[in-house]
């Protein structure tokens, strides 16, 4: 199954009953738009989804959230970097679209414009952008301080979403959520790196979600 075509599958393919994805949920534009999906496609689907943006544990977060204000200020002129590809900063891409779909605004206008959309992709950024001019509506910007996305394909970068957060996305959909803590690869080859590894993993089960590298979310029909 893949995101943006769950209403596209063929009716004769067989109906899948299970999805399991590793990275893969912090990066979805709009998630209730998938669960939504997912349980039009088969509410009795289990879904297995893990992720590293765990906002439990402050080591990640403070990782992430650099990685965030890098891509929203700075952009990345290193291909051999995280995301793999160069782009400007995600400001200044949105700058760009609100200034070829808006002419006649000036670059002191267009700013504004560019902060309070951050989180958007290009089609709402446009629609915002036009209510706003247009009809006087406000736009509301995005709640979390660093959280942003690429405007064009409408990938977050690694999205910190909070346990209660996903329990709402998943109950509004018809999904109950249970939240596992993520571990370390006991299975190395290295000796010293697998007892590593061991002792890391009894000390998460001390610690919790605010040790763990990953969470694992596990989807069911209410």
């Amino acid at each position: 199954i893949i995101y943006g075509q769950l209403r596209d599958i063929p009716a004769k393919l067989p109906l899948a009953h299970a999805l399991a994805c590793t990275d893969v949920v912090e990066h979805i534009y709009d998630p209730a738009v998938f669960f939504y999906d997912l349980h039009v496609y088969n509410s009795n689907i289990i879904s297995v989804l893990t992720t590293a943006s765990n906002c439990d544990n402050p080591f990640i977060v403070n990782r992430l959230q650099k990685l965030q204000e890098r891509d929203e200020k700075e952009g990345l002129k290193d291909v051999n970097a995280q995301s793999g590809k160069q782009h400007p900063s995600f400001f200044q891409m949105r700058s760009e679209i609100i200034k070829a779909n808006f002419t006649d605004l000036t670059q002191e206008k267009i700013a504004p414009l560019a902060t309070l959309t951050r989180g958007k992709n290009k089609t709402d950024i446009i629609n915002l952008v036009g209510s706003f001019l247009n009809e006087g509506e406000k736009i509301e910007p995005i709640l979390h301080p660093t959280n942003t996305c690429d405007p064009f394909t409408g990938s977050w970068t690694e999205r910190l979403t909070t346990i209660a957060e996903y329990r709402k996305i998943y109950h509004e959909n018809g999904f109950s959520l249970s939240v596992k803590n993520g571990f370390y690869n006991s299975w190395n080859p290295s000796f010293l790196k697998k007892i590593i590894s061991i002792f890391i993993n009894n000390v998460i089960k001390i610690g919790g979600r605010r040790l763990s590298p990953f969470i694992i979310l596990v989807g069911s029909r209410i």
